[in-house]
């Protein structure tokens, strides 16, 4: 059964997601040159939360077993014309109470940022850490084996997987799969492009208001609440609670084995029959 879900993740991944070599490839065929690696290490302590800012990049998370520290590794990429400005390019690191701060600094021009500078963030943190907090500005962020998850993202897209407790997004612009989460996920708004897919949620789903694309919920051993399902094909299956959609501007919705109540738009659209 382990294997069957980690295909299902894989594969939803390299659906919604390009590899990260793919990623590097596409940069530097548009005139995008590596720089230097920055490397930092932060003793755990008593920090209870880690909490990473990014300006542009891709940020990758992941827990491991065995470590006592937070390891960061920040992979530079400037376009040719901007090489004079790689030295601006910042990795800070700071433990400040109970937070560990991974934070990046990319150099400005007055008061906007020169547009073909990166950095991509590839972040280790001991799997018993208790909170991952991520802001981003703009770029994908890939993030397992954590326990709890806090995201922002202002462009981008977000891939998470076993994730040991709760998963809440305030903010995304972009695409997002969540798969094997055995808490509860929120979603307050959800924005600009791409689909989202939750797999295998043991606890509550709960969507405020989609305004990306298509949605697919499915395995959910919670309720199932949505504010909006937005303009996208909504389909969702399987759901051990109950099921609520608010509000169904456009798009078919389509259910089956729901074993709660069902309260939708008096408009759905059925695809199956909810209680099959």
């Amino acid at each position: 059964m382990f294997v069957g879900l980690f295909l299902v993740g894989i594969i939803s991944f390299v659906m919604l997601f390009p590899p990260i070599s793919a990623i590097y490839d596409s940069i530097i065929n548009n005139g995008c040159e590596r720089g230097p690696v920055h490397n930092a290490s932060v003793d755990v302590g008593g920090a209870t939360v880690l909490r990473v800012v990014g300006d542009r990049g891709d940020i990758s998370i992941a827990g491991r077993s065995g470590i006592t520290t937070v390891l960061v590794e920040g992979q530079t990429c400037v376009g040719v014309d901007s090489m004079i400005y790689l030295d601006s390019v910042i990795l800070n690191t700071s433990h400040v109470g109970d937070e560990i701060i991974v934070s990046v600094v990319l150099p400005r021009l007055g008061s906007k940022m020169v547009d073909d500078i990166r950095m991509d963030l590839e972040i280790s943190v001991p799997d018993e850490f208790l909170m991952i907090e991520v802001d981003s500005g703009d770029g994908p962020v890939l993030v397992s084996d954590v326990q709890e998850l806090k995201v922002s993202i202002d462009f981008g897209s977000l891939y998470a997987t076993r994730i040991s407790g709760d998963v809440n997004v305030t903010n995304l612009e972009g695409s997002m799969a969540l798969i094997n989460v055995y808490g509860d996920v929120t979603a307050d708004t959800i924005h600009g492009y791409g689909e989202v897919d939750l797999e295998m949620i043991s606890g509550n789903v709960l969507i405020g208001d989609n305004r990306s694309g298509p949605a697919r919920i499915s395995g959910i051993g919670g309720d199932v609440t949505i504010g909006s399902a937005g303009y996208g094909n909504l389909n969702v299956s399987g759901v051990a609670g109950d099921l609520s959609v608010d509000q169904n501007p456009g798009g078919k919705i389509s259910l089956g084995n729901i074993d709660g109540s069902v309260r939708v738009p008096e408009n759905l659209i059925y695809g199956d029959d909810p209680g099959a």
